[in-house]
């Protein structure tokens, strides 16, 4: 059974590939605003996207936050039931 330290260190990465999957669209459309700064006002503009890579990103860090509490929750009842045997 994993560690504490190890969960922890689970559940971290976990949320960091969720926000790091979130935060990338958004990061993409700002390096086009930077890409067009230098063009003459209302030539500049912002490109959004979101590709299917972003949504299996989305999908595997938050598969990835449900492994971590269901580990963490496994942990804790393990625990509990450590104190009744």
């Amino acid at each position: 059974m994993f560690g504490a330290a190890a969960q922890d260190a689970l559940m971290r990465f976990a949320w960091a590939v969720l926000l790091l999957s979130l935060l990338l669209p958004l990061a993409r459309g700002l390096m086009t605003v930077a890409q067009s700064l230098g063009n003459p006002p209302g030539q500049r503009f912002l490109a959004l996207s979101f590709s299917w890579f972003d949504g299996l990103h989305i999908l595997f860090g938050a598969v990835l936050v449900a492994i971590a509490r269901v580990m963490v929750e496994a942990r804790r009842l393990a625990d509990d039931n450590a104190g009744f045997v």
